[in-house]
Formats: C-alpha cells, structure tokens, sequence
C-alpha cells in the first residue's frame, strides 16, 4: 500500500521515516508539498490522525508519528487509553469526547480537557440512542455516529450551522439527533468527517451530504461554502457516487466509486495539491499519477494537509 500526501509540512507531519521528523520544532528549509506525492510505502497502512505539527498512522505492527506530536496524539501513539480512536475526539476547543469502553454502549462522556478524560472527569454524559461507531470533532461540535446509521451532535450552541440543526436553547448542548439525516433516500449514514465548523456524511448508498460554514474571514471565500447551511443538504459532485469523503480547516476532498478525486476549499498550504492555485472556488478535479493496477481506497485530512492511501487492485 502507499500513503500519498500533501500540503503543511513545516513540523516534518509529511516526513515519515526522515531523520526530519525526529525534530522537536519547525525548521526554515522545509517546504510545503503543494501537489500530492507518495510518502510512505508499507504492506499495511491506516491513517488514524493528524494535528497541527503530526500525524499518526499504523503501520503493519506498529503506530508510527511523523513530525512533533501534541499531547493528544500522543495519547493515541502510546496506547495508554481507554478506547478505540474512532471512539474518541478532541474539539478545537480542548474538550474530548469519548466513547465507554463497551462498543455496545450508547454513552458518549464529554471531558473538559484531556487531563479530565485521563482522570475520568466527564464534564457531561450523552446518550447517542445506539452503539458508537465513530465520533468526530471539529473546532466547537462533536457528531457522533452510531451502528444504525443515526448522527448526533452536540457542543457550543453559538455555533448552530456547527451542529447541522436546531439548538436546544438548554445551555451547552449535550447530544440531539439530526433529524434531516434519518429516512434519506439512499440509506442511513455509513461515514462522517468534520473539520473547522463543517461536517460531511455519506450514505449507503454513496450520496454526500455537507452542513456548517467557514465562520473564519481569514479564509477565501468560495462558492461551494457560501452556499452551506446549519442543515444538512445533498451535494452533487459533478453526477458522482461518493466513496469517501475528509472535511479539512476550510476544505473539503472526497474521491468518488469510479476513483476520481475532487477537492474545493482553501489551498493556502498546497492541502489540495493544486500547485498553482491559492484556492478552488468549487470542485477541481486532482489526478494522482498512480501505476497501472493501483486504486484510491480512503482520503483523510490532517491540519492543512491531505492523505491519500492507495492499493493494488
């Protein structure tokens, strides 16, 4: 398999197996990858998170960082934890959220920090109405979805396009289903992915639906995030099926069934390796030059940069 990359690298987060990433801060000479390359090649490779100077994946036997990890990915590098890491988040805002330790429980613990999650100190406690089987975060909202297909978010209310429907008006939201993602046409939702204040989810049957805004000035304004909302709504990326989708600080990738890749959003660092573009207004098509027999399987994002991970079909 191989991990294609691009976008931030000033912490050597793209650099796996480099002597660079071994550094403890940002060096001069290290440059953004603006167009996607292959960064890494191992029998077995699974993305499990990026930071702002890290990424984590696991590869064949063992969990490997490139760049200078923060404090909660090094809380997922060591292991010492209590809970799958799809089961557990952590917002722009220092909460974590995380699921009990039994897949099978609907309770999802709110933790002010993640000292608190270490010291099980929950904040507040959610019942997400059925087993976990991802929760996500992005800078002020947790989602949570379940086996089911249900999506429930909560977090801070003054953020309502954030949470992708209604506030309660109770405070602090502590865990309300989106209604508008139950009963779709193409079955319950399979996939969720969140990053700054917008949120992705993908069906069964492989339609994308996108809510949130940018809610941060500094960032281009695009046509494709002017046009979102608090509620969810169907996408069309150019008449295709969605295969995956990662939702980045003001981007969003996603490849589609008959392996093509599309970004839109900011560009600022090269995370949508578009070399000479500062931005996509709306969706650009992104061709890896992959060898004859190798196919796109997942997308993910990090802070400011794009994975890629390829197969052999």
């Amino acid at each position: 398999m191989e991990l294609w990359a691009c976008g931030f690298n000033a912490w050597g987060q793209l650099e796996f197996g480099s002597a660079h990433a071994d550094a403890h801060s940002p060096a001069d000479h290290r440059q953004d990858v603006t167009s996607f390359q292959c960064v890494l090649t191992d029998p077995v490779i699974e993305f499990i998170r990026g930071s702002v100077s890290a990424t984590l994946i696991h590869r064949s036997s063992e969990r490997v960082l490139a760049g200078v990890p923060d404090p909660f990915l090094q809380l997922l590098q060591s292991g010492n934890y209590q809970n799958n890491p799809n089961h557990v988040a952590i917002a722009g805002n220092d909460q974590v959220a995380a699921a009990k330790l039994d897949n099978m429980d609907s309770t999802v613990n709110t933790h002010r920090s993640i000292q608190a999650y270490l010291e099980n100190i929950a904040l507040y406690s959610t019942n997400v109405g059925g087993a976990v089987k991802e929760i996500v975060a992005n800078r002020t909202a947790f989602h949570a979805l379940t086996r089911e297909g249900d999506v429930v978010s909560w977090g801070d209310p003054r953020f309502q396009a954030a949470l992708g429907r209604e506030p309660t008006h109770e405070g602090l939201e502590r865990g309300t289903m989106i209604e508008d993602l139950r009963d779709l046409p193409t079955g319950p939702i399979r996939k969720i992915s969140s990053g700054g204040f917008t949120t992705a989810s993908l069906t069964e049957g492989n339609d994308l639906y996108v809510w949130g805004d940018q809610a941060r000035p500094e960032l281009p304004r695009t046509r494709f995030f002017d046009e979102l909302t608090g509620e969810p709504a169907a996408v069309d990326v150019f008449g295709h099926d969605i295969l995956d989708v990662a939702v980045g600080e003001g981007y969003i990738i996603v490849l589609t069934t008959g392996q093509k890749l599309f970004v839109t959003g900011s560009n600022s660092n090269g995370q949508l390796g578009l070399p000479n573009k500062s931005h996509a207004t709306g969706w650009e098509e992104v061709v890896l030059p992959l060898r004859q027999g190798q196919m796109m399987v997942h997308v993910n994002v990090g802070y400011k940069n794009s994975f890629v991970l390829v197969d052999s079909a």
